[in-house]
């Protein structure tokens, strides 16, 4: 979490989420999100 809480991309959701007025769309937002990183395969930490 912290790696994500310091990045470019973080700063790039964080100001354009908000934006999404319809609550449905941000929630299939978060479920899309959630499915993709179900589907990646666990990375070693380093």
């Amino acid at each position: 979490m912290t790696q994500f809480v310091a990045t470019a991309e973080r700063l790039e959701l964080a100001d354009l989420f908000p934006r999404l007025k319809d609550r449905r769309l941000r929630r299939r937002v978060v479920d899309l999100v959630k499915a993709m990183v179900d589907d990646e395969p666990t990375a070693a930490v380093s």
